[in-house]
C-alpha cells in the first residue's frame, strides 16, 4: 500500500466459522507506511438504511442498477437433515 492509506476491516463473513482463523501478517508495514486499519459494521448505518432505499429503488425501476440472482442446484438435500 502507499503511505497513509487506510484499510476498511468490515463484517469478515468469511472468518465465522474457521475452528483458526486468519491472522494479519506483515504489521510492521502499517508503521512505515502510517497506515490506518478501521473497522466499521453495515449497523453502524442502519438508520441511512431508508435514504438508501429513497435513492436506490428508483434507480433499479429505471434500469439503471440491475439485479442479479444465482439460485444453485441440489442444496434440497440439506432441508432433509
Amino acid at each position: 500500500m502507499k503511505l497513509h492509506r487506510r484499510i476498511i476491516a468490515c463484517e469478515m463473513i468469511s472468518q465465522y466459522n474457521l475452528q483458526q482463523q486468519e491472522s494479519i501478517k506483515n504489521l510492521m508495514n502499517l508503521i512505515y507506511k502510517r497506515i490506518r486499519i478501521e473497522g466499521f459494521s453495515a449497523y453502524d448505518y442502519h438508520h441511512l438504511f431508508r435514504k438508501l432505499m429513497e435513492f436506490v429503488l428508483p434507480l433499479i425501476r429505471e434500469g439503471k442498477i440491475v439485479y442479479v440472482g444465482d439460485i444453485p442446484e441440489g442444496l434440497e438435500m440439506l432441508e432433509n437433515k
